[in-house]
């Protein structure tokens, strides 16, 4: 069963990790993993090093490739916007900017 879209936004803003992300003139709350190495089930592949946000897909819209967001008061470039998946979130990927 699919959570909701409150269990989601609850479950990502009690993670140890949450931090505030602005994009444009919208916020959210998303969770960041740092020194991941694998393939998601979107396809992302994120390798060595990678930065890697985890938000609950639609909290932002018009997420673009390059496209710049402030994760936790610091500035990165969306490398790679991901796909949604099956749990209700979207993984971006990122480098600091």
């Amino acid at each position: 069963m699919a959570l909701s879209t409150a269990e989601l936004d609850f479950m990502i803003a009690e993670s140890p990790d949450a931090v505030a992300v602005e994009f444009g003139d919208e916020t959210t709350t998303g969770v960041l993993d740092t020194d991941v190495a694998e393939i998601d089930e979107s396809g992302l592949r994120v390798i060595g090093d990678a930065i890697v946000l985890t938000i609950r897909d639609g909290t932002l819209t018009s997420l673009n490739q390059d496209d710049t967001i402030t994760v936790a008061t610091v500035d990165y470039k969306i490398r790679d916007i991901g796909k949604k998946l099956t749990d209700g979130t979207r993984r971006l990927q990122l480098v600091e900017v």
